[in-house]
């Protein structure tokens, strides 16, 4: 059935069903406290699950908080009192006497069932009936997991919402916004329903939820020392009320731990790779197979899992590693092929990777026919395989660039992938890159022009949901923040920033319910989230969406279909976040703030000046900025005196008094650095030979699991325009090679086999050296010969965020435009 027609149906069957539950539903309201007295009374089983005393804490909280008044818990076992109203919070004796039981529920279904004296909130939990702590330090740990069945959490949240106007737009007492009465009286319709997305989770790995760090306070980046974290019970209860969770499921990257098995299986590992190489297991291997369905068999009989491997509930992941390192081996190639389309998702390795996966499932089929293999369609092998037909128990999750639907060429090509796939009758969920374009702009080195775009949310979830999917993923959920001025430092914890808050407000709400119109929520927050201050900041809001989301707004060729990357920082502030744009935007951000006339509404203006306002701002500035610092630094140029000999490859050979050096060394906005370190290289007509020294004492160097993660010294240089590399060497001797923009065969390429030697000498107590020899024949393809020029870069790297370089990079570490030239003589 085509996608459109799957939305006109489900959209009828949410009007069918929603008009049988309202013919049940009470028409009269029923009072729960009446001019700041009781009215009723909180009924639970007694010994109720987890999720229902959780459920029954955070009623009776909003309740009193509502109310001033903090309704009783009585258990079933208590005859009613005459004349009192009962909220019966999960299943108990009031509950299976009214014929509604937990075992009758689906998955993830609750309900809401108003009678003459009674209020039913439950639905399907977990048989768990642990103690839950509802206040207190570390009280968080004791209550329900996220992943766990919980229908008495959202019975009690819809009621909330819908019978009770709470609305939670943002963590802690600035994001609550709920009546404040002496009586309260709930009215409303009987509910029966599960989630339209029955996965949703929008931080870390599933199987280790990690405790999401919300700003806050939300500070401009000349000041993140002042920066705020909220602590971790306040954090998971804006998970919960947002509601976070649902099915087990996951899917990632499975083979981070395969290169363990090199040394004993080497043809295991991915044929024409050195170790450490980041390289995919050989797919066409039959002992690779047969190790990962002994694997997936563990899982599932014994709960034993790899380690890097987020198996879930019935799901076991194969998934390729992050890298275009295709084993080199002839039966892998040949499955191999070419793709011009210059998009990140294709369909050039899908045959290798589908063909992979339907063997595991076969046979993981064979002895576990309720489970699945799950997989992503990602990158080279977005698109399903033309060859085959994958296996029916084989799950997939569709990367898909949701943040950049602004490029038509990005749009169409995510929904002509995602649509094959949902064409096929499998379980189809959403790995969505949320991480965009933040994730871009720091790594490069910039302030990204954020991402405002609810509308195209509710265009995409509504098809998304109508063409099958299940639950999606978010991906990086989070922003980093710089610390100090222009340095390229980031703040030590990536934040949820205020930037995100309407979009993934909007988001969550249609995971709960894809048919809702997006403009009444739209509407339903500004009012009362802003109050007084509603009208310019919805004006400003509607400008600030226009201009991200608009193709239009964008160079002409990105109507045309041109344009299918990321943002970059010309995109940013020469195209979207123009002068005459920000001058607008500070008209209403100013209007706004004299609206707000509540000290709420002031704050919640004020948190949106310093999240967003002030972000924007100094976005602007830091343009304009670099602009004039790319014409004040002129590239440089070094001269490198060959040996007199060759050292083949020797660097203890080399005579470093002949080498040329680099003393002076700068921050990347250009200035000075006070870093006491050099660089020495040479040549000897093959090898290219480096020298890095560092005063201070090497015991106080940190050692990364991989090179790029510790104290680092960096090579990053490029023989033509366009395409660049980098090897990184660690303080161990240990060094990672990779490719940018560059392909072979039609194919993207990440790494190169470098052939470097390099020996890091920590020994001295005051100094670290290290020396590296590099083969002129693989520096570039073709290599690289003596009269040549190299456009390079040195870069000394620490953990902790501080970059010194032999040239100032203002537009980011990508940009090699205006570096330095190392000449061979």
């Amino acid at each position: 059935m085509p996608c459109g027609d799957k939305i006109l149906l489900v959209l009828l069957l949410v009007l069918l069903l929603a008009g049988g539950w309202q013919a049940g539903a009470a028409a009269a309201g029923l009072t729960l406290v009446q001019d700041g007295q009781p009215k009723a009374g909180i009924v639970l089983a007694k010994s109720p699950t987890r999720a229902t005393q959780f459920a029954a804490d955070e009623l009776q909280w909003h309740i009193a908080r509502i109310t001033g008044v903090k309704l009783p818990f009585v258990t079933d076992d208590v005859a009613p009192t005459p004349g009192q109203i009962r909220l019966c919070v999960g299943e108990s004796a009031a509950t299976v006497a009214l014929g509604l039981k937990n075992a009758d529920l689906k998955s993830q279904e609750y309900l809401v069932k108003f009678t003459p004296d009674a209020v039913v909130l439950m639905g399907r939990d977990k048989e768990d009936r642990g103690k839950v702590v509802y206040d207190g330090e570390g009280a968080e740990r004791s209550w329900p997991p996220y992943l766990d069945e919980q229908g008495t959490c959202y019975a009690v949240y819809d009621l909330l919402e819908k019978g009770c106007g709470v609305r939670w737009f943002w963590p802690t007492e600035i994001g609550l916004d709920c009546p404040v009465t002496k009586t309260l009286t709930v009215v409303g319709a009987d509910v029966r329903r599960a989630f339209d997305y029955r996965y949703r989770i929008g931080f870390g790995d599933v199987m280790n939820f990690p405790d999401p760090l919300w700003a806050a306070g939300t500070v401009t980046p000349a000041k993140i020392g002042n920066w705020g974290l909220l602590n971790s019970r306040e954090t998971h209860l804006f998970w919960h009320r947002w509601r976070l969770g649902g099915e087990q499921f996951s899917a990632n990257h499975t083979f981070n731990h395969w290169g363990h098995y090199y040394e004993t299986h080497p043809d295991w590992y991915g044929f024409g790779y050195p170790k450490g190489s980041y390289a995919q297991p050989c797919m066409s291997n039959p002992e690779v197979v047969a190790q990962i369905v002994k694997e997936a068999r563990e899982y599932f009989d014994k709960g034993v899992v790899p380690y890097g491997v987020a198996a879930c509930g019935d799901f076991y992941p194969v998934v390729p590693n992050d890298s275009g390192a295709w084993c080199k081996c002839a039966k892998c190639q040949a499955k191999l092929k070419k793709d011009d389309s210059g998009q990140f998702s294709n369909a050039s390795a899908s045959e290798l990777v589908f063909t992979f996966v339907n063997e595991i499932a076969k046979q993981v089929r064979q002895s576990h026919p309720q489970k699945f293999i799950a997989t992503l369609a990602y990158a080279q092998y977005a698109y399903p395989p033309t060859s085959i037909q994958v296996e029916s128990n084989v799950a997939v999750m569709t990367c898909l660039h949701v943040r950049n639907w602004w490029s038509p060429a990005i749009a169409q090509n995510d929904l002509k992938f995602f649509d094959a796939w949902a064409t096929q009758n499998r379980p189809l969920y959403l790995w969505l890159y949320d991480c965009f374009p933040q994730m871009i702009a720091k790594d490069s080195g910039y302030y990204a022009f954020p991402a405002f775009q609810p509308h195209t949310f509710d265009r995409q979830f509504k098809h998304f949901r109508a063409c099958g999917a299940r639950g999606a993923f978010l991906n990086g959920f989070t922003w980093c923040q710089y610390q100090g001025d222009f340095r390229y430092r980031v703040w030590g914890e990536e934040v949820v920033s205020v930037m995100e808050q309407l979009d993934h407000y909007v988001m969550f709400k249609l995971f709960d319910d894809s048919s809702q119109d997006v403009d009444r929520l739209m509407d339903d927050f500004f009012t009362r989230y802003y109050g007084s201050a509603a009208a310019p900041m919805k004006e400003l809001y509607r400008q600030l969406e226009d201009t991200y989301s608009n193709p239009a707004s964008y160079p002409p060729d990105n109507l045309t279909g041109k344009i299918y990357g990321h943002q970059n920082e010309e995109l940013a502030w020469k195209w979207l976040g123009t002068e005459v744009r920000m001058k607008a935007w500070g008209t209403l951000m100013e209007a706004a703030t004299q609206a707000a006339n509540t000290p709420k509404t002031q704050a919640r203006v004020e948190l949106f000046r310093k999240g967003v306002w002030d972000y924007l701002v100094a976005g602007r500035a830091d343009y304009l900025r670099k602009q004039d610092q790319t014409k004040k630094y002129a590239p440089g140029e070094l001269w490198l005196a060959p040996q007199p000999a060759s050292r083949q490859g020797d660097a203890a050979r080399v005579d470093w008094t002949q080498a040329a050096a680099i003393e002076v060394w700068r921050y990347p906005n250009g200035t000075l650095s006070p870093r006491r370190q050099n660089v020495r290289a040479t040549h000897d007509g093959e090898w290219l030979y480096l020298r890095f020294e560092e005063a201070g004492d090497p015991r106080k160097l940190v050692q990364g699991r991989e090179p790029e993660s510790g104290d680092r010294w960096e090579f990053i240089f490029r023989l033509y325009s366009g395409s660049f590399r980098r090897i990184v060497f660690s303080s161990d001797g240990g060094f990672q090679t990779f490719v940018s923009g560059e392909k072979q065969d039609g194919r993207e390429v990440y790494s190169w086999e470098s052939g470097a030697r390099v020996l890091s000498d920590t020994r001295a107590t005051d100094q670290w050296i290290l020396t590296a020899a590099l083969p002129l024949a693989r520096l570039w393809p073709g290599g690289i010969k003596p009269g040549w020029w190299i456009k390079a870069n040195f870069i000394r790297a620490t953990t902790d965020g501080d970059y010194s370089l032999w040239l100032p990079m203002p537009k980011g570490f990508a940009d090699l435009d205006g570096v330095g030239r190392l000449g061979l003589e």
